[in-house]
Order: structure tokens, then C-alpha cells, then sequence
């Protein structure tokens, strides 16, 4: 690390290292990725409150569900999500730059800061148990029944 960094750096957030004073790191909360997937197969609506989240298409209602199109549907929705993600977070942050909500700490940086930005997910193994099974399992799937 010492090559890299130098003789004062630190760990921020979980793994990153960073020299002291010079660099900062933006951490953004982490997208569920496997409530990205239940977006792709229910047409962009929240299963649970039937509130339109995503951008909306026609939900998949077979009882079977195809491997190729769910995987198409969450690719376009993955899209969707990381540009929604890296705006909102941009928001954020510029707002704390606006308003000086960390003057404090900054005050303890040099001028010319070198910024990056943390971002993070959850549920990667959930949507990969759940593709594999979508892609080599035999059972329908599972629907409200107000749906059927």
C-alpha cells in the first residue's frame, strides 16, 4: 500500500484506501438488485404496494417464465437503475457541497481534493440463484391470484 499511497493514507468506508487529506470518498447506498428482478418480471411495479417504481412495459405473465426475455428485462432495467442510482447520488452530493455539510471535516483536507465514489450491491447471489433456476429449473411460476 505504501508504494501507492504513501506513508499517511488510511482505509475508508469498507476497503478503500486513501491518502490522508487528499483524497474522500462519496459512499452511496447499496441497489437491491434482486427487487431490480422482481421490476423486470412484474412490468417496473412494486409487487407488494402495486406502485409503478420503474419505467413501465407489460409484466410477464406466462407460467412459465423464458430465461432470454427475463434476462433482456433485467438488462434493460439494470440500465435504468444505474443511471437513476449515479443522478440521485450526484444530487446528493452536490447538495453537500452546496451547503458545506461537511465544512468541518473539509476544513481539514487540502484545496484540491481527489474525490471518488462508492457504489455498492445487494442481492447478486439471489438474482444468480434466481436466473440459473429460471434458466434450468422445470416449475411455473409464482403469481398473486389476482393475477391468474
Amino acid at each position: 500500500m505504501r508504494p501507492q499511497y504513501g506513508d499517511d493514507y488510511a482505509i475508508a468506508c469498507c476497503v478503500s484506501a486513501m491518502r490522508i487529506g487528499k483524497q474522500m470518498q462519496f459512499f452511496g447506498a447499496r441497489v437491491n438488485l434482486a427487487k431490480t428482478l422482481l421490476y423486470a418480471i412484474n412490468g417496473g411495479k412494486d409487487e407488494n404496494s402495486g406502485d409503478q417504481i420503474a419505467p413501465q412495459f407489460p409484466p410477464i405473465t406466462t407460467e412459465y417464465l423464458d430465461y432470454d426475455e427475463v434476462r433482456a428485462r433485467f438488462q434493460e432495467m439494470m440500465a435504468w437503475l444505474a443511471k437513476t442510482y449515479i443522478n440521485t447520488l450526484n444530487v446528493i452530493h452536490y447538495m453537500h457541497d452546496k451547503y458545506c455539510y461537511e465544512r468541518l471535516e473539509m476544513a481539514l483536507h487540502d484545496r484540491d481534493v481527489y474525490r471518488t465514489m462508492a457504489c455498492k450491491i445487494a442481492g447478486l447471489s439471489v438474482v444468480a440463484d434466481s436466473l440459473s433456476a429460471i434458466k434450468h429449473a422445470s416449475g411455473g411460476s409464482c403469481q398473486s391470484p389476482n393475477e391468474r
